[in-house]
């Protein structure tokens, strides 16, 4: 069978008139990255907010017209800044601390263009891929952003599968649970100066 190296997304830039060269992969990639630089230049926000445009507003954000059916006019916080991350499709909304508070996903590929925000938690439970051995995990921990502030390592002797993973997060969950009772709430502990 012969194949001719032409993708669905070039097909459909073809259709639409964009010409067959718009669909390649090295145009996408082009096109995600502009669409980071330009939403990082904006004051363009996703309609489309985790947990809801109430946690964003109660965070400071205010919310204007409507610009297209995935984005509308915002103002940040007074202080915060936006951010470009490594990956093209990804950028950080950050505080006047200069701490991540918000991930901003946007596809800018014609074929497949969305977006969206969501808040992030300042403390969350997760294997530590900080501390490794042997290219693999040996902790779960619970982290202040990025940084881990309390661990729960695998025992030595322990086979680190799923279930052995599951049990030493329940463990490091409820501990989580005791220390910040409202940690699921991206709005919540901010403040604190610990």
């Amino acid at each position: 069978m012969k194949t001719t190296n032409i993708t669905p997304a070039m097909l459909k830039a073809a259709f639409e008139g964009r010409g067959l060269l718009a669909g390649t992969p090295e145009a996408i990639i082009a096109s995600e990255k502009a669409g980071q630089t330009e939403l990082v230049s904006s004051t363009n926000m996703p309609k489309q907010l985790y947990p809801n445009q109430e946690a964003f507003e109660k965070v400071g954000f205010k919310f204007g017209q409507e610009i297209d059916d995935i984005f509308t006019k915002a103002e940040l916080p007074q202080g915060w800044t936006r951010e470009a991350a490594n990956h093209d499709m990804h950028s950080y909304i950050l505080d006047e601390k200069k701490r991540k508070r918000v991930l901003v996903f946007y596809k800018a590929a014609f074929y497949d263009r969305r977006a969206n925000a969501r808040l992030e938690r300042r403390y969350s439970v997760g294997t530590n891929y900080l501390n490794l051995v042997n290219d693999r995990p040996v902790e779960v921990a619970i982290f202040d952003q990025d940084k881990p502030i309390e661990t729960f390592p695998f025992e030595q002797t322990e086979t680190v599968d799923y279930t052995t993973r599951r049990r030493v997060e329940n463990i490091a969950a409820q501990r989580f649970k005791q220390l910040y009772p409202n940690g699921d709430d991206p709005t919540a502990y901010w403040d604190d100066e610990t």
